[in-house]
Formats: structure tokens, sequence, C-alpha cells
């Protein structure tokens, strides 16, 4: 088996394996098993050793979605948007 990960903007983006070769040039590279089995979830950063061989991958966590807390700004525009709607008979 033949192991490649997807490489956009320094992290990798997406594992894929294959049972033949495959001439693949960029944003694709090539791994090991070891460093493909690690990859549960992406996307992940990654360590290069100094051949710039794959050595070591870490899931990235998506960032904690902001509060749903409706500020005084909010309840400003939500007003206009409700009097526009009032001036325009709909």
């Amino acid at each position: 088996m033949y192991y490649w990960v997807e490489i956009t903007n320094g992290k990798i983006q997406t594992k894929f394996s294959a049972t033949e070769d495959m001439e693949l040039t960029a944003p694709y590279k090539m791994i090991d098993k070891t460093v493909y089995d690690k990859i549960q979830k992406t996307p992940c950063s990654f360590e290069e050793d100094i051949d710039g061989v794959i050595v070591d991958v870490e899931f990235i966590p998506f960032p904690s979605e902001p509060s749903k807390e409706l500020t005084e700004v909010d309840y400003l525009l939500d007003l206009d948007y409700r009097l526009s709607m009032i001036e325009l008979g709909l």
C-alpha cells in the first residue's frame, strides 16, 4: 500500500491510500503507514525531519463558536430592520 496526504496552507487536509504507486506532485506528499494511522481527523499540523519526511502529526481542534448572546448593537440592528419593514408596509 502507498499512503499520501494533501497539504494546503501548511496543514494536512486529507489523507488517502492506493494499492499502486502514483506520480503525484504538490500539494500531495507520500507518507508511511505509521503516520497515516496517526491521522484520525483533519486538519492536522505536522512535523518533518531534516529530509522533509513527515514524522509526526497532531489534530488541530476547531475554534469554539463565539457567544450567541445579543449585544446592544444586535438589538439596534434588529429594531432598525423591523421599523423599516413597518415603514414599507411588509
